[in-house]
């Protein structure tokens, strides 16, 4: 299971960025078997038709959003007196398509999602976890190492996680961890309109 490789110490306080959909709900029932206390922020669609589990924060915003992302960390960050884990879950995949036959209103919603909103995740959960160190983890996909011809945009934005994790490292605080972790099995999740197969590596 998805939280049995990420998850965090007894009592940690996490954000769940995407919370809603199949990963992202793995995650907080884990989470929640763990005694964290957590906050999901996604779409009101999403937490409408996933109502997030009893105890659960659920905060309502558009992860392509800034103000809405920004106000969404300060409500959790406020109730829960600081952050200790923030998990980047938010993916979308509109339509598939070669690289060629990229939509760019398409792909353009697809990095604001995928991509920038995990880093304006990273820059808002930063200062609530430096005084005691903390943990960020930003899920990516085995479509960004061995890309599907029609995943063309997902699969950019993902390996954009990998190397946003990896850049991120040095200008982290030295307590805190950061990880892009790609699902390594077939998944079903509302972003894909098809299973995902990752090839092996």
């Amino acid at each position: 299971m998805v939280h049995d490789r990420l998850g965090p110490p007894s009592g940690s306080r996490v954000i769940v960025v995407g919370g809603c959909g199949g990963i992202g709900r793995s995650y907080v029932e884990g989470l929640l078997a763990a005694d964290c206390r957590v906050a999901v922020m996604d779409l009101p669609a999403s937490l409408q038709a996933a109502p997030v589990p009893e105890g659960v924060m659920a905060v309502a915003a558009d992860a392509s959003r800034e103000g809405e992302m920004q106000a969404a960390f300060e409500q959790v960050v406020t109730r829960f007196g600081g952050l200790d884990v923030l998990a980047h879950v938010a993916g979308i995949n509109p339509r598939q398509a070669r690289v060629e036959d990229i939509d760019f209103a398409d792909y353009e919603r697809v990095m604001q999602v995928n991509l920038r909103s995990a880093v304006l995740a990273g820059q808002l959960a930063l200062p609530a976890m430096k005084a005691g160190g903390g943990a960020m983890v930003f899920v990516s996909s085995g479509l960004a190492a061995n890309p599907e011809p029609t995943f063309g945009a997902y699969s950019i934005s993902k390996a954009g996680i990998v190397a946003l994790a990896k850049t991120s490292r040095p200008a982290s605080s030295r307590r805190s961890r950061w990880v892009a972790w790609p699902p390594p099995a077939t998944l079903r999740d509302p972003c894909c309109s098809s299973p995902v197969r990752p090839r092996p590596t």
